[in-house]
């Protein structure tokens, strides 16, 4: 006679099978049979700031290359060799801004070209918008651990990262005044002659007539335009969380290289309407490091890839572009990085 077992026991036998099936199942889905994932996808990147500062004496670039030719360019005006070659000492390729630079009693037309221009404006820490580049990462398996899947990996990211500085600011410009000779009434300001020849002519020989200083306002923009480069390295810990989905989170070292530059494009804009432009760049290359913590949510799909959402808090040094007086300091020391790709375990 085969020996009874009670219904109770007989339930709590099945409930074991099923216990021991289901972690060998659990097992089997945390190591699957991979060792070895590469990944691809796009990153953007957030809280990454500029500090732009300007102070200080700066000389403007001279603006008439030309000046021993009668080819010459003015803040408010420009007084340029025409078809003829100003013959005579003559042009008529002239023009002028504004009514107050006409003195009918000496018979002269002043203009203005800034030699250096002052300024003292506090520091001002931008914000960069949200820069997007792309991201690729290779790891393994190192081992298993209950039911975390202990590994490592290795990431790049290329980033390009722009911050700009839009501010108005107050200078002070220092000016040569220089006056030619007008022999009549100049048409209505502001007035732009052309180069054919023919036309109102005014004296091409310019003479020196000192120099002034004016409050001017600088107007464009400063901007940084730089370009990341970054290695990542260190552990990383995998959990399943079901059929579909998994977590993986890990931290570690992160090293940068930083190519780019600190550019500026401005006009300063005297107040009685001169203007003039400024332009230039400081180049610079730099090693940066840090650290970095993040975790990724990974999607499992049916073709062996994964489609995985991450993010990432990093930080890294920053680096200072500019010269003396006019800098942008790049600071990358609260990065947050969210990330969008596909990952492919193998």
């Amino acid at each position: 006679m085969r020996p009874r077992i009670h219904p109770t026991l007989n339930l709590a036998l099945l409930c074991a099978g099923w216990a021991v099936v289901g972690a060998s199942r659990a097992e089997a889905q945390v190591t699957g049979d991979w060792t070895r994932h590469f990944r691809l996808g796009s990153v953007a990147a957030l809280n990454l700031k500029g500090d732009f500062s300007l102070a200080g004496s700066f000389v403007t670039p001279p603006r008439s290359a030309g000046a021993a030719a009668g080819d010459i360019l003015y803040d408010d005006g420009y007084v340029r060799q025409d078809a003829t070659g100003n013959a005579g000492q003559l042009s008529s390729y002239w023009g002028y801004q504004g009514a107050g630079q006409y003195n009918a009693g000496a018979g002269t037309m002043l203009f203005h070209s800034s030699s250096s221009f002052t300024a003292n404006t506090p520091s001002s820490r931008e914000d960069n918008q949200v820069d997007a580049g792309l991201e690729a990462g290779y790891g393994g398996v190192l081992a298993l651990w209950g039911r975390t899947l202990v590994g490592w990996d290795l990431g790049f990211t290329y980033l390009p990262i722009g911050i700009k500085d839009t501010r108005s600011l107050g200078v002070n410009l220092a000016r040569d005044l220089f006056t030619h000779a007008i022999g009549f009434t100049p048409p209505q300001a502001p007035y732009n002659g052309g180069p054919s020849g023919v036309g109102p002519l005014i004296g091409s020989a310019p003479t020196a007539a000192g120099s002034d200083n004016i409050a001017a306002t600088l107007v464009g923009k400063r901007s940084i335009d730089t370009t990341l480069y970054n290695f990542k390295l260190g552990p990383t810990f995998y959990w399943d969380m079901g059929r579909r989905w998994s977590l993986q989170a890990g931290a570690g070292g992160a090293l940068g290289f930083l190519n780019g530059a600190y550019k500026y494009q401005e006009v300063a804009i005297a107040a009685d309407g001169g203007q003039t432009p400024l332009s230039g760049r400081f180049g610079k290359s730099s090693l940066t490091y840090g650290g970095y913590a993040g975790a990724m949510l990974l999607w499992h799909t049916a073709e062996k890839a994964d489609v995985y959402l991450g993010a990432q808090y990093m930080t890294l040094g920053g680096t200072t572009y500019g010269g003396v007086g006019r800098e942008a300091r790049l600071r990358l020391g609260n990065g947050i990085y969210v990330s969008v790709g596909v990952n492919w375990p193998f």
